[in-house]
């Protein structure tokens, strides 16, 4: 045994130093590296610590959640069983959490088929608190490719944000007080999934005061503010859809919404004004499965029809689901514009993660004093469930940073959680 050992030695104490003197022997390859592998390597250093948590901190605990979801079949116990208790009664939890803004909880309840076929009642309701609640009424019936309906809605906030206007404005903002109803009846026509039209009247009211430290009173002269104190608003709209998917569920596709709204305020016949918006999206399914790349091009303008401004309630606003990064309405003014680009992909069986990124900011009618130094960004990332019958559920991480014409620096720092109805 001995002089077995000592051969094999011998053997590969002769071979080796060939093999050294040729590494490309054992690897099938020159012992050379090129320039390209050198600079390949320079994104992956600075992108490691990223991959590292996205693949151990966040991907393997999501594919432990998800395979025990799906294992013990978690999604459709909680959808058939929870959430359906009865065939016509659905009901589903409403959270509203933006860290150092709003936390609130609730729940949206609809009875189909109430009275009679085609006939839905739908309930809402959410509280945050002594300071925040929110309600909403829908009673809708539907007859062949038409829906008629009445809304009624009410809220009151006290730290609703004010930062000021136009795209230079400060993210220390004040706060005020604002308490919101309003009623409406709509017609809809929708013969497919792929068009809605709907028109809509009403009347809206608005009563806006002091809130949360520092109020906006002690940072602003509040007769500046257009609209301020109590508006009370007669409202036409007319709100188109278009979707060029089968179907809710399919990943890749296009949708544009567009509303096109009348106020008149019945008690001031000078502050009467329209306000029009466009969301367009498109997404493309890049890779299979469900990795889905999406661009979002966002637009809104107003003008005022008589000597007053438009309220400044009513002026087109970025900030919470246009451009994430920022909290809602942080940039307000009389236009706004937006674009977004946004990627997600499988983390586990229902579950993507989400990136996104955007530029925007909001400007004077008609954009006419746009300017691209002026625009801000924001970077999100984060979590969404995928569509499974149920309103996809979103979590995301967002950051906001100063206008391009400044130096680089991040504004806000924002957490979110809520349901989407994006691509």
């Amino acid at each position: 045994m001995r002089s077995l050992a000592a051969g094999l030695f011998a053997f590969f104490a002769f071979v080796t130093p060939a093999w050294a003197d040729d590494p490309g022997a054992v690897r099938g390859r020159e012992n050379e590296t090129t320039t390209a592998e050198a600079l390949a390597w320079i994104p992956r250093v600075i992108l490691s610590p990223l991959s590292f948590v996205s693949e151990y901190i966040v991907r393997e605990p999501a594919d432990a959640v998800a395979d025990w979801m799906s294992r013990d079949h978690v999604v459709e116990f909680v959808d058939q069983v929870i959430l359906h208790p009865k065939p016509n009664i659905a009901w589903y939890p409403i959270v509203e959490l933006d860290v150092g803004v709003l936390a609130a909880a609730g729940a949206t309840v609809t009875f189909k088929d109430l009275f009679t076929t085609g006939h839905t009642l739908k309930l809402l309701s959410v509280l945050g608190g002594p300071d925040y609640w929110r309600g909403n009424v829908r009673d809708a019936w539907k007859v062949g490719k038409v829906e008629l309906a009445l809304d009624g809605s009410g809220f009151t906030r006290s730290n609703v944000t004010f930062n000021g206007f136009g795209p230079e404005t400060s993210p220390n903002g004040a706060y005020f007080r604002q308490t919101h109803v309003q009623g409406f009846g709509s017609t809809a026509f929708e013969p497919s999934h792929h068009l809605r039209v709907a028109a809509s009247a009403g009347f809206r009211a608005d009563w806006t005061g002091p809130g949360a430290s520092p109020s906006v009173e002690q940072e602003v002269r509040t007769s500046t503010i257009p609209g301020w104190g109590e508006t009370d608003l007669a409202m036409a709209m007319l709100d188109l859809r278009l979707d060029s998917r089968p179907d809710r569920d399919t990943p890749s596709g296009a949708r544009l919404v567009s509303n096109v709204t009348y106020g008149h305020d019945v008690a001031d016949a000078q502050r009467k004004f329209v306000l029009g918006t466009v969301d367009a999206q498109a997404a493309v399914e890049i890779s299979k499965p469900f990795r889905v790349l999406t661009v979002r091009g966002y637009l809104a303008d107003s003008a005022p029809l008589g000597s007053e401004p438009v309220p400044f309630l009513e002026q087109p606003t970025l900030g919470g689901t246009t451009h994430f990064g920022f909290f809602w309405n942080r940039f307000r003014d009389e236009s706004a514009v937006m674009l977004e680009l946004r990627y997600r992909y499988p983390v586990g069986y229902f579950v993507d993660m989400e990136w996104i990124a955007s530029v925007g900011n909001v400007f004077a009618r008609d954009f006419s004093d746009f300017d691209v130094k002026e625009l801000t960004g924001s970077f999100s990332v984060g979590f969404r469930t995928r569509r499974t019958g149920l309103i996809p559920f979103q979590m995301l991480f967002g950051v906001g940073t100063n206008r391009f014409d400044e130096a680089f620096g991040v504004q806000s720092i924002r957490f979110y959680l809520s349901t989407t109805e994006d691509l």
